[in-house]
């Protein structure tokens, strides 16, 4: 049971984090585009990583019910 608290705990940790870094992608869309940063904003488009944040968003909030 402790292994599996950790393991979810864990992974609900890097998305939350995955999502911040997303965010901070967006906000600096334009620098990024700019220098010829490759990230999920620059590379997919805004909209895919706005549809990116909200499932990360939601498969966290599945694993805290769980």
């Amino acid at each position: 049971m402790n292994e599996n608290f950790i393991f979810f705990f864990a992974l609900f940790l890097f998305f939350i984090i995955l999502a911040k870094d997303i965010i901070k992608d967006l906000e600096n869309l334009k620098g990024d585009f700019t220098l010829n940063y490759k990230t999920i904003a620059v590379v997919y488009g805004e909209k895919f990583a706005k549809v990116v944040i909200s499932i990360i968003i939601l498969i966290s909030y599945i694993n805290v019910i769980n």
